[in-house]
């Protein structure tokens, strides 16, 4: 089954490893492409007691493909930015079909547009399941014109090419001999008391050591 997954979406994948968008829409598509993206209905498959409607129109089920198109909120959204009719949803469709059916129908910047505004949809669907704050359509919209203005950035900068800023910005370097590297990073949930950190710690061979 991988190999047969990995045939079938090869050209899709190619187009989104040449277009080197930032990780956490890569890290999107991926998931809605292996079916891992945590919705209400993905979790119920799980175990996981939850309710399966839609937390945004409450009408519908809660996967993937109603969450990022079919959701009244996910139309409007598509609408405003005059997407629409480029990532229209046919019966039996995945997201995966929607989008490479997009990457036909539309332009390269439509495109673009299309799987970042994605990815701000699913911020959206997550700071309103967890944190209970509605951001808006101009909220979605600033949240994806700031990804394509440092997707552009990173494109200039690297002249289209491969190993970009992106690439720059995440290389690990190990340490000096002897020593030990501890990377951290942390996150703060605006208007709650959560706060969570993560560490992972290397030698200075690379080798994990913990985290």
């Amino acid at each position: 089954m991988r190999g047969e997954f990995a045939c079938i979406d090869r050209g899709f994948w190619r187009i989104v490893w040449g277009l080197q968008f930032p990780g956490k829409v890569t890290n999107l598509l991926w998931r809605v492409s292996r079916g891992v993206l945590p919705t209400a209905v993905a979790l119920l498959r799980k175990h996981v007691i939850i309710s399966h409607v839609c937390s945004w129109c409450h009408e519908y089920n809660e996967d993937d493909l109603h969450i990022l198109f079919d959701c009244c909120f996910a139309k409007k959204v598509w609408h405003v930015i005059g997407l629409l009719n480029i990532v229209q949803v046919n019966m039996n469709d995945t997201v995966i079909d929607v989008l490479k059916r997009a990457s036909t129908i539309g332009t390269e910047d439509q495109w673009v547009m299309g799987a970042l505004f994605c990815r701000s949809i699913w911020y959206r669907r997550n700071r309103w399941v967890w944190d209970k704050l509605n951001v808006s359509v101009f909220g979605i919209k600033s949240v994806a014109l700031n990804l394509l203005t440092d997707w552009r950035r990173m494109m200039e900068e690297n002249g289209g090419k491969k190993g970009g800023a992106y690439a720059r910005y995440t290389v690990w370097c190990k340490p000096p001999e002897g020593w030990i590297k501890v990377n951290i990073d942390a996150t703060c949930h605006q208007g709650s008391e959560f706060t969570g950190i993560g560490c992972v710690t290397r030698d200075d061979r690379g080798r994990f050591i913990r985290a």
